[in-house]
């Protein structure tokens, strides 16, 4: 029984990675612009560090406070989209901004989520 529970879990895990392969390219999508310029690519580089901060503030804070488990569950998000090579995503970016903000926003939380904070960073940094 456990090894059929397993080769399931194994076969979900890969048909999801697949479906995320597929996606990656829509998460963080930008419009294409027939030409560009340097000032068009500087807005654009603007737009990606936008939807990255957007991403931080709407999804990974608010849930990564919530429970251990779902701090771990944030941390391997962005992990999963750093090596997915998430079209528009900087990797950089989102750990210099996390590590920016995240001390002033840690002064607001309880000493729980806190925890969680330290957790989501325990989990980001170890891998």
């Amino acid at each position: 029984v456990i090894l059929l529970v397993k080769s399931k879990q194994t076969e979900h895990h890969f048909t999801t990675l697949t479906k995320l392969r597929n996606d990656v390219s829509k998460f963080f999508s930008t419009p294409a612009s027939p030409s560009s310029t340097s000032q068009e690519d500087q807005v654009v580089v603007n737009d990606d560090k936008i939807k990255v901060m957007k991403f931080i503030e709407n999804c990974l804070f608010p849930r990564m406070v919530y429970s251990i488990s779902d701090a771990v569950y944030c941390a391997k998000w962005v992990v999963i989209l750093h090596k997915l090579h998430t079209p528009h995503f900087s990797t950089l970016y989102t750990l210099d901004k996390l590590l920016k903000d995240l001390p002033w926003a840690i002064l607001s939380l309880t000493e729980n989520e806190s925890l969680r904070v330290g957790t989501f960073l325990g989990e980001i940094l170890d891998t």
